[in-house]
């Protein structure tokens, strides 16, 4: 964890977990012990989650997506730093009349 690039090398764990499941374990070793290096991991955990489409500036028709979810399921949502899709959700949950349950989950 002092070498200048720790977010690459990491210690081979014996434990039985899928790729997902190693780079969170990994992500919470550099949150402990380098956390300036947090960030660039955990976009490369999200690309290993979404994809590496997630980033390419890539937009969905919400409307769309929103009428094939059903009503339980979680729809995340990510943007560009600095920009609030809030207003915009809120303002098509009421022309959708759907209840609308918000959480923010953080910002780089």
């Amino acid at each position: 964890m002092t070498t200048s690039n720790p977010e690459e090398n990491f210690p081979d764990v014996k434990i039985e977990a899928s790729p997902i499941e190693k780079k969170i374990f990994n992500l919470i070793l550099i949150k402990v012990f380098r956390p300036d290096k947090f960030n660039p991991l955990a976009y490369e955990l999200v690309k290993t989650v979404l994809g590496d489409e997630c980033r390419e500036g890539n937009t969905l028709d919400f409307k769309v997506v929103v009428q094939a979810c059903k009503s339980k399921e979680p729809i995340l949502l990510s943007s560009a730093p600095g920009f609030d899709p809030s207003f915009k959700v809120e303002q098509m949950s009421k022309e959708l009349h759907a209840k609308l349950f918000s959480v923010a989950i953080g910002s780089s």
